[in-house]
């Protein structure tokens, strides 16, 4: 009778350990979860941060237009969602405050056909090749071809890269062949970095 009494104390000690233990795995996650949320809400997400790094801009994405002292005569008033800046660089900038709904219009949107301007080492001129293999070195996914432009992209930013084939292309294996680089447009389709994973 003490045995069995010994061996039920036991079975009760050992489920009040195992519910111990889930309780603190659970407070640890709670707790880890709760971390992360902090860090990502302060950390500019990795995908904006290395675009800013690897372009020349006067404004960097995602910031306010507010921030920036804009000459009025550059700017072309797209609709109540969008401003565009555009100057005799061959560039236009567009300042968003659509999908997020926001008063505050910010850095979403670049074009250029610049020459001098520089995206991840390849420039205006330089071959496709040179181009879809920086792309891809950042992190950018190649999701479709064309006769005259490719698009990458990298979580919520978009970018597409015109072109101008040399002689027909072989793009079996996604990968660009041929083609020198026209211009490119980079278009962010979120501008709130608290939208967790977006910029990955």
């Amino acid at each position: 009778m003490t045995e069995n009494k010994s061996g039920i104390e036991k079975k009760v000690g050992n489920t009040q350990k195992k519910k111990q233990s889930i309780r603190l795995m659970f407070i640890l996650l709670m707790v880890l979860t709760m971390v992360y949320v902090v860090v990502w809400s302060i950390k500019t997400p990795s995908a904006i941060e290395d675009l800013n790094n690897n372009i020349d801009l006067p404004y960097k994405f995602t910031a306010l237009m507010a921030e920036y002292d804009i000459d009025k005569k550059w700017i072309d008033l797209g609709d109540e969602h969008a401003i565009y800046v555009e100057t005799q660089k061959r560039e236009r900038y567009g300042f968003y405050g659509y999908p997020d709904y926001s008063s505050s219009f910010k850095f979403a949107y670049y074009s250029t056909s610049d020459s001098k301007k520089a995206l991840f080492g390849f420039e205006v001129g330089d071959s496709m090749e040179k181009a879809d293999k920086q792309l891809r070195e950042h992190g950018y996914r190649c999701w479709e071809i064309d006769w005259d432009c490719a698009r990458y992209k990298r979580g919520q930013v978009d970018i597409r890269v015109d072109m101008q084939q040399t002689k027909e292309s072989n793009n079996k294996s996604g990968y660009i062949r041929n083609g020198v680089v026209q211009g490119y447009i980079i278009q962010l389709e979120r501008t709130d970095k608290y939208h967790k994973g977006y910029y990955k």
